[in-house]
């Protein structure tokens, strides 16, 4: 069994298998090395097995990580990856349990997930405004 079909074992994502699969690295190593999905990466680390002291570690570097881009998000978006982030570090410290972090967790997926659907909205909405634009100057342009 080769370290993709490991991989595969272990639950990963279809997109990351068929990107192995694609890729068709001769070692993990070498997949590890181009994968640019830290997401993917951090996914692997933890299946493989972790000391707590590492996976502490681990969890704080994926908040140091979040802290860098907290800037870019909009304010309301900033104050639920703060509690997430605060929450994650709390647990690290053995201040929260991982119910908690999870909780926190979602709350950011569903702010995410609202913030994407506004933006949808908004998307449609500056199209169906530039079609009925083009279709009201192709009537003038006729009258």
């Amino acid at each position: 069994m080769d370290y993709i079909d490991r991989i595969e074992k272990m639950g990963a994502c279809e997109e990351a298998i068929d990107w192995l699969r694609e890729k068709n690295y001769k070692s993990l190593a070498t997949a590890w090395r181009y994968c640019k999905r830290g997401d993917w990466m951090l996914w692997l680390v933890v299946r493989v097995g972790l000391t707590d002291e590492r996976h502490r570690q681990l969890v704080l570097t994926a908040c140091d990580c979040a802290d860098l881009v907290k800037e870019y998000r909009r304010p309301e978006d900033r104050e639920v990856l703060e509690k997430v982030i605060s929450t994650a570090r709390a647990w690290t410290r053995g201040e929260a349990t991982l119910e908690e972090v999870n909780e926190a967790a979602e709350a950011a997926g569903a702010a995410a997930g609202a913030a994407a659907e506004a933006a949808w909205a908004a998307e449609a909405a500056a199209e169906a405004a530039a079609a009925a634009a083009e279709a009201a100057e192709a009537g003038g342009a006729g009258a």
